[in-house]
């Protein structure tokens, strides 16, 4: 148990006297009657603390802390300025949208092919990886079919946001092509983050664990 030592008396109003505590860096330990710090009590060692921004709460609460994870912060957008196209290999995007929460990115979106799409790496457009809420991101692949569903697109994405295609298929044959001039849709590119490359100004939620 542990309890707040009382001050000296006060006296009131009417003559009464109170007992105010003292201040909550002087608890005391009722079976040792020993004083604790209320850090210890409220979080002791391993102890996560929640916090709406990147501040380290050592200097509010004492103690040594890590930031070990963060989260997203809702957020949706559908403005196609967020893409730059090459306007060599795509001439244009619709049903574009954005999507932050949690630890990722949810991308949707239809391009239409300037070039034929072969086995060849062709970049189409880049999303930046700030506009994703990071600093950069992992290569994420993605496959998917079009063209009346008998070709196979494999998309992947570069650390720095530019969407690429490549490794065309149709029925089993490595030497086909997606013809010019297709509508290529994406639904839904998932993009996982680590906290590590996640944007403060993008995040809502910042863990911070005590770790002495």
């Amino acid at each position: 148990m542990a309890y707040l030592k009382p001050q000296s008396p006060i006296q009131v109003n009417g003559g009464d006297y109170i007992y105010p505590l003292t201040t909550t860096d002087q608890i005391i330990d009722s079976d040792t009657n020993a004083q604790l710090d209320i850090i210890d009590k409220i979080y002791p060692v391993g102890s996560i603390y929640v916090s709406a921004t990147n501040t380290n709460p050592s200097a509010q609460f004492g103690g040594t802390w890590t930031l070990v994870d963060k989260q997203f912060a809702q957020y949706a957008s559908t403005s196609t300025s967020d893409v730059t196209l090459n306007t060599t290999n795509c001439t244009s995007i619709a049903n574009y949208a954005l999507q932050r929460a949690g630890h990722t990115t949810y991308i949707k979106l239809s391009f239409t092919n300037a070039v034929a799409v072969t086995d060849s790496t062709i970049e189409m457009f880049t999303i930046a990886p700030a506009t994703m809420g990071a600093t950069s991101i992992y290569r994420r692949d993605y496959s998917i079919f079009s063209d009346g569903g008998n070709a196979c697109v494999t998309l992947n994405m570069t650390s720095a946001g530019v969407f690429r295609t490549g490794d065309s298929m149709v029925r089993g044959s490595s030497t086909a092509s997606l013809r010019a001039g297709t509508s290529i849709g994406i639904w839904e590119f998932i993009i996982p983050h680590r906290y590590t490359n996640m944007r403060d100004d993008c995040c809502d939620k910042f863990f911070f664990r005590r770790t002495a």
